[in-house]
């Protein structure tokens, strides 16, 4: 038993070694990453990382796949002749243009051979290109519209390609619950430009608030560029019953003898068939500005009307004092707000 150990000993002290076999694992490349794993279509982006080896490196090469594993494309470095390399600034690194890789989604590895025939292979490095495509500060004008009230829609559409398609339409929740559905028909054109200012465009002409009955709606807004990229975007707002009264005084402390504008606007969904501002003091009306209006108005700019123009604030004595605003609509809506203030 003693001279068959032996035997065996023996002969595995004298088998040969392989390097191959070790020396793969000496190639080692470390810190490997990109400076992102999200960029931006046309983004530069940067490899970090060192490769190392007991033996001088061949080369290095740096492939970019999709997610599904085809190849897009690769940059390589075949004259190294050195047993360390530093992957940012390279030539590899400076070799591969993430910014021409079209949006989606991928991953990159990195490939070294040494002058020994070694060969080693990075771990997969996976990053999203986001297309450049988007949709800028989507909101209707108000927050609330006024049954019958037309309102605009703004905001911007860019892309650094021909954006190609564009739907939009207005949604209705109708139970409040955040399901919403469709009312009316979309809005679908192919616009083939690069820029779109949406008040101006079909989506702000052909989607009408007007004629929707109360409830809470949003307008759902979305695009497509050449690359094959997509956005949706949304706004909120409610249309409601009624007249409602915005207003303030440029100052709430007048100086005797000195005017004073009131600002703000009066709104509807309907027309305005009554507006009228005056001026109390205690249970005393001291001043009255009618401003009764016909037609199909449903909107009043308070500064540029007789409210504002005929209330005398420079005619006031010292003391504390109401500014009373009241408005109706056709439909017999109404309403009354009040704005304290004093004469100093």
């Amino acid at each position: 038993m003693k001279k068959a150990f032996l035997f065996i000993l023996t002969v595995a002290l004298l088998l040969p070694v392989f390097p191959s076999a070790v020396f793969a694992a000496n190639i080692n490349i470390s810190g490997f990453k990109m400076d992102s794993d999200y960029l931006n279509y046309g983004q530069i982006c940067h490899i970090n990382g060192s490769i190392s080896s007991y033996y001088n490196l061949k080369t290095v090469e740096a492939i970019v796949y999709t997610s599904n594993g085809n190849f897009v494309t690769s940059s390589k470095d075949s004259n190294i002749g050195k047993p360390s390399y530093s992957i940012r600034s390279s030539k590899v690194d400076n070799g591969l243009s993430f910014g021409s890789i079209s949006p989606g989604s991928y991953y990159l590895i990195v490939k070294a051979t040494d002058t020994k025939g070694t060969s080693v292979s990075s771990s997969k490095f996976y990053f999203t290109i986001i297309g450049s495509l988007e949709i800028n500060n989507l909101k209707i004008e108000y927050s609330s519209i006024y049954m019958g009230s037309g309102c605009n829609i703004l905001g911007k559409i860019t892309s650094k390609k021909n954006i190609t398609k564009v739907r939009a339409v207005i949604e209705r929740d109708k139970d409040f619950e955040g399901l919403y559905e469709e009312v009316g028909s979309p809005c679908v054109y192919n616009p083939k430009c690069k820029s779109i200012d949406i008040v101006s465009s079909p989506i702000n002409s052909n989607l009408k608030f007007g004629n929707k009955a109360p409830g809470l709606y949003r307008v759902k807004v979305e695009a497509w560029d050449e690359s094959g990229a997509k956005v949706t975007a949304t706004s909120t707002t409610t249309i409601i019953r009624g007249v409602k009264i915005e207003a303030n005084l440029a100052t709430t402390t007048i100086t005797k003898g000195c005017g004073c504008n009131v600002e703000g606007t009066i709104r509807t969904g309907s027309r305005i068939t009554e507006a009228y501002g005056k001026i109390v003091q205690g249970n005393d009306t001291l001043y009255e500005s009618k401003h009764i209006t016909s037609g199909s108005k449903r909107k009043i700019d308070i500064k540029s009307s007789k409210i504002n123009f005929d209330l005398p604030f420079g005619k006031l004595a010292k003391g504390s004092y109401t500014l009373v605003i009241y408005a109706k609509d056709y439909q017999g809506y109404e309403q009354t707000i009040r704005i304290s203030f004093k004469v100093v």
